[in-house]
């Protein structure tokens, strides 16, 4: 016969969500905030942008030297930058839907090239 221990765990509603992305900080980027509600991700291992419904959760694994970024949610478009430079997307959004919020430093970063 075997004993089983049951434990009551928390999760939250982000935690229950689908996991798009999960990489150390330095190789995310967070492009801002549209009119339309939706964050903008890149994720520099796969040079990919993702459009979710949610923002990033920054974390410390246990015996990690850097913070990570995870990102939880339904995922409504995906942006291969292979065919599609970063620049050229940042600037079709601000056209289409324009811009609610982004880091200040941003346009300074793509015009230097830093997040390429």
């Amino acid at each position: 016969m075997s004993t089983t221990t049951t434990t009551q765990e928390t999760v939250s509603d982000a935690q229950q969500g689908n996991v798009v992305i999960e990489r150390p900080r330095p190789s995310y980027g967070y492009l801002g905030h549209d009119n339309n509600g939706n964050h903008h991700h890149r994720d520099r291992a796969t040079n990919t942008v993702y459009v979710t419904e949610n923002g990033y959760e920054r974390f410390r694994p246990k015996n990690a030297s850097v913070y990570w970024v995870r990102v939880h949610g339904e995922v409504h478009s995906t942006i291969d930058l292979e065919s599609t430079d970063l620049e050229a997307w940042v600037d079709h959004v601000d056209s289409t839907t324009g811009w609610k919020a982004q880091p200040a430093d941003l346009r300074v970063l793509l015009q230097r090239g830093g997040l390429r």
